[in-house]
């Protein structure tokens, strides 16, 4: 099982593309992930998946928004430990500061 972190683009923003994360929680549950939490009402989601493919995984979240919410949004996939690395080489940490 792999840990993934979504990033939904240009939703909830201006009152456009609006998602409840509860219904997004919905779709992501339909599409066979497990462990799933939301993020206020911002799109990001964290979720586990048997699949070790972010490309394929990012596909099929936005076909299934298309399919169920008629919305054309842009999905990105980061594995857990991908954000590791990026919080690690923050130029900006406090310790760096």
């Amino acid at each position: 099982m792999y840990t993934y972190i979504s990033l939904l683009r240009g939703i909830n923003v201006g009152g456009n593309n609006k998602i409840k994360m509860d219904i997004l929680s919905k779709l992501y549950e339909e599409l066979g992930f497990n462990n799933i939490k939301t993020y206020i009402q911002s799109g990001n989601v964290v979720f586990d998946s048997i699949i070790d493919n972010s490309d394929e995984l990012a596909v099929k979240i936005e076909e299934k928004i298309k399919s169920y919410l008629s919305l054309d949004i842009r999905v990105i996939i980061r594995a857990k430990e991908d954000f590791g690395k990026i919080i690690d080489n923050n130029p900006f940490n406090e310790k760096d500061l």
